[in-house]
């Protein structure tokens, strides 16, 4: 479950301890126990160029990592339409030359989506 909140909200169905976490986010107010080991975290950080260091390598690892993701949801994207689009040519009787040309797609797939498409019908 994802919740998405913001700290420009003004509805009061949330726990005070969330609320002291936007008020923290948004203007820097430190309340409450969490927020309070929250924002000496973030000084000890701020005040320790390692600690700086090594948490932007951090942050950039999981940047990278999230971009990789959808580099990959992309390309398997691509994929799919490439094969469906193959399936539209294979129905209306191209050749798998044609169809190996027009999507680049190699002629082992071909030759698959074609059995599949022969054992459907």
């Amino acid at each position: 479950t994802k919740i998405f909140l913001s700290t420009k909200g003004n509805a009061d169905d949330v726990d005070e301890e969330v609320k002291a976490f936007l008020n923290y986010v948004d203007r820097g107010i430190v309340e409450g126990e969490f927020v309070k080991e929250l924002d000496e975290t973030v000084q000890v950080v701020k005040s320790n160029r390692k600690a700086m260091k090594e948490f932007m390598t951090y942050e950039m690892t999981l940047l990278e990592s999230r971009m990789e993701g959808f580099r990959r949801g992309q390309a398997e994207g691509q994929a799919k339409e490439k094969e469906a689009f193959a399936l539209k040519m294979l129905r209306k009787g191209s050749s798998f030359e044609e169809i190996h040309e027009m999507t680049e797609l190699p002629f082992k797939r071909i030759e698959e989506l074609a059995r599949n498409l022969m054992l459907k019908n």
